[in-house]
């Protein structure tokens, strides 16, 4: 006997109904229409294991209720999105589902950690979205990149953490993770060293530029540059990343002012 729970909500009157069906079509799918509010967790937990066939087991302490906002026309989820939005529903509590020794189970989010599976980077970019995991990333900057995706998972309960100088672990939901692994690489880019030759204003020499650069920039937190004699006395190579060579440039231009 198969059981598909069909949920509308008639908007005009603010009045939700649920109806279940015995032996529907294969193809039909839990429908939410219109705002479908103060669902509590474990009915929805209850659908989603009706519907996808896995078993979840919910914490007492998650408990609560969420609002649902579909389309008028309704709106149909295959498992994986069903999962997803069960996922989401926990967030707003702070709890996420993780494995367990069989099937799911619901732990606070600040436990993610502990409980998430590692993976690597190729793993994690073809796993379901809903999952959480753990991986290690390696990347150019690893203290800027650090910073920054620490503000963007640190709010719906991941974690980022410094391993080493060039290596930080995630943790948060796969389809966040995706998404910072594109913030990542985007940073590695523009990080990445190039070398630009500059000219030393009228007056100066190439020891002098040199000794500006090196004075200005030494300390700077974030700031990795290398400069050497071009070779014609009057100019000087530069190594560093887009944002070292232009606080270079500002720095030239400064001097011939």
């Amino acid at each position: 006997m198969k059981y598909v729970l069909a949920i509308a909500v008639l908007i005009c009157a603010g009045v939700a109904y649920l109806a279940a069906q015995d032996e529907p079509p294969e193809d039909q799918r839990v429908e939410f229409r219109g705002v479908l509010e103060q669902i509590k967790l474990s009915e929805l937990s209850s659908y989603v294991q009706v519907q996808t066939g896995e078993t979840i087991s919910l914490d007492e302490q998650a408990g609560g209720n969420i609002t649902f906002v579909g389309p008028a026309e309704g709106t149909k989820f295959n498992d994986d999105a069903f999962l997803l939005l069960l996922q989401d529903a926990l967030g707003k509590h702070q709890f996420v589902l993780v494995p367990a020794n069989e099937g799911w189970k619901s732990v606070p989010a600040t436990e993610a950690a502990s409980h998430a599976p590692e993976m690597t980077r190729p793993v994690a970019e073809i796993t379901d979205d809903w999952k959480w995991a753990r991986v290690s990333l390696k990347t150019q900057d690893a203290s800027t990149v650090l910073v920054l995706l620490r503000s963007i998972c640190t709010r719906h309960g991941g974690s980022v953490e410094s391993i080493d100088d060039e290596t930080i672990e995630l943790c948060d939901r796969v389809d966040r993770l995706r998404e910072m692994f594109k913030v990542a690489d985007a940073l590695t880019e523009r990080e990445k060293p190039s070398v630009t030759t500059y000219t030393a204003p009228a007056g100066l020499t190439d020891h002098d530029l040199m000794y500006a650069i090196n004075t200005h920039f030494s300390g700077v937190p974030g700031m990795t540059i290398h400069t050497s004699i071009a070779g014609d006395g009057i100019s000087v190579e530069v190594t560093g990343s887009a944002r070292v060579q232009a606080a270079v440039v500002q720095l030239v231009e400064a001097m011939t002012e």
